[in-house]
């Protein structure tokens, strides 16, 4: 698979999953509510099994933010500040060589 093939499954793969998720969250937004209520059930049991249901959406999204926010963090942590760290050695090795 070419960098532009795998480059499109990427971005076909993220638009699939965003709308799934979105068609998800939709119906418990505008259906759930008024489909359970016909039933006679309880507003507060409605609300109940509607925040049950969305918690892996919510742990999704803390998912996804989490690993924006850490990722590259870690990501300098291990392969940049080593680099930044060994720099002044460096330089003071080859200040000898500077000076002359």
């Amino acid at each position: 698979m070419t960098a532009s093939r795998s480059r499109w499954f990427r971005l076909a793969m993220f638009a699939s999953l965003y709308f799934v998720q979105g068609a998800a969250l939709a119906y418990f937004r505008n259906f759930h509510k008024p489909y359970l209520s016909r039933f006679g059930i309880d507003p507060d049991v409605i609300g109940l099994l509607s925040s049950i249901l969305l918690v892996p959406a919510q742990a999704f999204l803390i998912l996804a933010v989490a690993n924006v926010a850490v990722v590259p963090v870690l990501w300098w942590l291990f392969k940049i500040a080593p680099q930044v760290a060994a720099r002044p050695a460096e330089e003071e090795a080859l200040a000898p060589i500077i000076a002359r």
